[in-house]
């Protein structure tokens, strides 16, 4: 498990990543590095990229990267609780090990980008005690129960679709590619 402190003067930001029992070294991106490695600077770059970064200081990630725990056909998932407007500074990320290393990123930045809208309370999940059952706020506005929009009608996931390519594609660039721009170097220096 590796994990990542933040720097100095922002203590509470916490990232880790779980792998699959023997299996750090298994699944490699360029030059053979093991994929756990560019999941902790994912987590990093995503947040940074999709928050301020006082906001992402104050998380808790972590990410568990699983070969059998999410149901046919979802690649990731984000935990929280369901506690509506309260501040959760806890996220528990799981992807699916058995997706491809490019595919993993992607999906761990879309799952980013669900991390941001509850941060930002631009996404807020709670259970109704009237019916028991779990109802979503997207910009404030109370949108129903969640199981009854369609996965691609839901204007999170809409959002979260738009930006997990983009980011990607500038994750892949800036560390896979090890082209990193010099506006990334001069805006990182300075964090």
């Amino acid at each position: 498990m590796l994990k990542n402190k933040s720097m100095k003067g922002f203590k509470n930001m916490t990232t880790s990543i779980s792998m699959p029992r023997n299996s750090s070294y298994t699944k490699v991106l360029s030059g053979n590095k093991p994929l756990e490695g560019f999941l902790l600077k994912a987590v990093d770059f995503y947040g940074k990229e999709l928050m301020t970064t006082r906001m992402f200081n104050t998380l808790k990630i972590k990410v568990h990267v699983r070969k059998t725990v999410l149901k046919r056909g979802v690649s990731g998932a984000v935990i929280n609780n369901c506690k509506g407007s309260i501040k959760q500074n806890e996220y528990l990320i799981t992807l699916d090990y058995n997706e491809s290393c490019n595919d993993i990123l992607k999906t761990l930045a879309h799952e980013m980008v669900h991390v941001m809208q509850i941060a930002t309370k631009k996404l807020q999940y709670r259970y109704w005690k009237s019916d028991k059952k779990l109802h979503f706020r997207w910009n404030g506005e109370e949108m129903g129960e969640l199981s009854k929009f369609p996965y691609r009608n839901q204007p999170h996931e809409i959002e979260a679709k738009e930006r997990q390519d983009k980011l990607f594609m500038k994750f892949y660039y800036y560390f896979i590619m090890n082209k990193k721009s010099e506006q990334y170097k001069l805006r990182n220096k300075y964090r």
